[in-house]
């Protein structure tokens, strides 16, 4: 049986994104079997980030044995509060980037926007009019759907108010020698200030290139490309 690797996505999910780079995964890693678990439309009961934390936490338990989790951006976070609450679940964890709560003022302005948009009573309308605008600033959100865009801005105002919250997330447990922690000079989420705090418990690995609003195609395959020249998913 092959070893399960299931990868979190980043805010918005772009799972169209995702599914082809998990398809270049499996030619790279034949021995492994790699699986997407999209973040979870974001309905009514959806009231704050722990609902969402613990959604991904049933899936993970679902698995025959530990997997080994790939958490990107704000799926970072989510795969290490669940191996914060019972590590044992999880095999090995690879954080892409995490957003830890420490955003810069970019960050921080897409947050206060998304928490704008979220008040519109017509909020569907009001990004199919704005999605071509943005489809111009961000390549990589062509492949991201109005409704991926409607979900993305609903989970961004609950990152918000739970960071507000809970400041910056504790980091204590990347001392486990199961976790890998990469990080990009050129981050609206995962800055210096986290990779400094990071620095405290764990060796980050730099990989050169851009994490911004919509994961790129840059970026996955700098991140693709790292993970295979060090093979660390061994």
């Amino acid at each position: 049986m092959k070893e399960k690797v299931l990868i979190i996505p980043g805010n918005p999910s772009a799972e169209t994104i995702y599914k082809n780079w998990i398809t270049i995964l499996q030619n790279d890693f034949p021995s492994y079997e790699f699986k997407l678990l999209p973040l979870p439309k974001i309905e009514n009961h959806f009231t704050n980030l722990d609902i969402v934390i613990s959604h991904y936490h049933k899936k993970i338990q679902e698995e025959v044995s530990p997997p080994i989790i790939i958490g990107h951006s704000i799926g970072g976070y989510f795969a290490s509060q669940i191996f914060k609450k019972d590590s044992k679940e999880i095999k090995k964890m690879i954080l892409i980037f995490p957003y830890f709560g420490d955003e810069n003022f970019a960050g921080r302005a897409l947050l206060n926007l998304a928490e704008m948009v979220v008040k519109k009573p017509k909020r569907i309308n009001f990004l199919t009019k704005i999605k071509p605008i943005v489809d111009k600033y961000y390549q990589a959100s062509s492949q991201v759907t109005v409704q991926e865009l409607e979900d993305s801005i609903k989970l961004a105002k609950l990152e918000k108010d739970h960071f507000k919250k809970e400041n910056s997330a504790e980091l204590s447990f990347l001392q486990d020698k199961r976790v890998d922690f990469l990080y990009t000079s050129k981050d609206n989420w995962c800055t210096p200030k986290t990779v400094q705090r990071v620095a405290e418990f764990n060796s980050p690995h730099f990989v050169d290139t851009i994490h911004d609003f919509v994961v790129s195609f840059d970026e996955i395959n700098k991140v693709h490309k790292f993970l295979k020249d060090k093979n660390i998913l061994k």
